[in-house]
């Protein structure tokens, strides 16, 4: 088998609506089409990301929602921008951090406490 990319990163989520708002208005991902009943896509340049609902028939237990260390990095080309913009959304994020001498991250929450970051490379 060859593996030719990522297709798409999906997102269990508690409170669709909740989360659908947070990543459509907030953040201002463009969503691909009409979002159906509990699930939404959201073009990312190359990659989707989706949302599902979380149901009681999934092999997910609810309260480890948002809680595994995992992160997603939105890749943007002024990050102190990009940072300013969210917080005036009222989102809480953190400092800009470098993490090497050509990337700057700084992070910040969705509504289920899954950890995001804004990357800047250059």
């Amino acid at each position: 088998m060859q593996i030719r990319g990522m297709a798409r990163t999906v997102f269990i989520v508690r409170d669709f609506e909740a989360s659908l708002a947070f990543y459509r208005d907030r953040l201002g991902l463009p969503l691909i089409g009409s979002p159906e009943a509990g699930w939404a896509c959201f073009d990312c340049r190359g990659l989707q990301l989706c949302l599902c609902a979380w149901s009681s028939a999934m092999p997910y237990e609810e309260h480890s929602l948002g809680s595994a260390p995992d992160q997603l990095l939105l890749l943007v080309d002024d990050i102190e921008q990009a940072r300013e913009e969210l917080l005036s959304c009222g989102l809480d994020v953190r400092p800009v951090q470098r993490m090497s001498e050509s990337v700057r991250i700084a992070e910040f929450r969705d509504p289920d406490g899954r950890y995001l970051g804004l990357e800047e490379r250059g």
